[in-house]
């Protein structure tokens, strides 16, 4: 055995990972069940081969078998540890990570961004390059997992499932408006031991064109990794001439449903703000920009840290 600890499931035998499962998908607004569906794809819930913590070929690491650039990455966006083997750190910055590429490309488009990397579905959107093979097996093979809690859109819904809800939207559909994260309750997931699985696990690179687009460092944990929601205490006056922007979408009824979920996960920050729906022209269609507007610079930079939290899309407007 490694220097490595020896990190004990925090579930009962039948779900050892559905504690740390539950709470990531509570901090980041994913279904549990795509949680689930990647990494029983990625590890089948090992956490080690041959006593060593599992590692694929590619260098993918733990339970969601990230690459070490994906997982610093995570790391550094939401206080993670250093080690990507921690398994309670490793759900959490899969998770992350699933929810990032969700936001740009849909389900299940994230399923293929999370095998390929995200540089390979650009290339076939934008370029109509060929997913490779692999991809597609992935794709085919974790799909059907994925359960029917939120309807399947975005530019790879035609790739899900027979039996999944669609709805026909280029942009994927805001999470917040479909899916609200459930208390846990143990399921039956896979028999997961610290010993050797019984055959080795195949597990192809995950992510591999994933480049950070700054400088990643790793961070050190200062305290258990516990979220925790800090009162937003305002100022005598918040108003001013900045928002923020939590996405573009298809529709109208969307972005409402969109600006509605921002005020309401930003711990009171954007609770005087004006909700505002801008129509711009993309490509002859209408897209639908979800704002919230009204309060001051410094207002608008603290709702889009909280919003980001919770793993919703922010940008600051002026």
């Amino acid at each position: 055995m490694d220097s490595h600890p020896n990190w004990r499931p925090p579930g009962p035998a039948a779900d050892p990972w559905g504690p740390y499962i539950n709470q990531s998908s509570q901090r980041f607004n994913v279904p549990d069940q795509w949680i689930r569906a990647v990494m029983l794809q990625e590890s089948r819930g090992y956490q080690y081969y041959n006593k060593r913590p599992i590692t694929s070929p590619h260098g993918a690491k733990g339970l969601m078998q990230l690459k070490t650039p994906t997982y610093l990455d995570m790391a550094k966006r939401y206080n993670l540890g250093k080690d990507p083997y921690n398994p309670h750190d490793n759900i959490m910055a899969g998770t992350a990570y699933i929810r990032i590429l969700y936001n740009q490309f849909g389900a299940p488009g994230f399923v293929a961004a999370y095998h390929g990397g995200p540089g390979t579905l650009s290339n076939h959107i934008n370029r109509g390059a060929a997913l490779p093979k692999l991809t597609k097996q992935y794709l085919a093979a974790v799909s059907p997992k994925l359960g029917n809690d939120v309807p399947m859109s975005g530019p790879f819904a035609k790739y899900a499932s027979s039996s999944s809800r669609r709805v026909n939207s280029k942009t994927p559909l805001p999470l917040e408006a479909y899916y609200r994260p459930k208390s846990y309750t143990p399921t039956t997931m896979v028999a997961q031991n610290t010993v050797s699985p019984p055959r080795r696990v195949k597990t192809t690179s995950v992510a591999t064109s994933y480049k950070p687009m700054t400088p990643i460092y790793p961070v050190q944990r200062q305290a258990p990794p516990e979220v925790v929601q800090v009162a937003y205490v305002p100022s005598a006056n918040t108003s001013g001439n900045w928002g923020v922007q939590v996405g573009a979408y298809s529709s109208a009824g969307l972005a409402q449903q969109a600006t509605s979920r921002a005020q309401q996960n930003s711990g009171g920050i954007l609770s005087s703000a004006s909700q505002s729906i801008q129509v711009v022209n993309k490509n002859g269609s209408p897209l639908y920009r979800a704002r919230l507007t009204g309060v001051n610079q410094i207002a608008a930079i603290q709702a889009c840290r909280q919003l980001k939290q919770k793993g919703m899309n922010c940008v600051t407007v002026h």
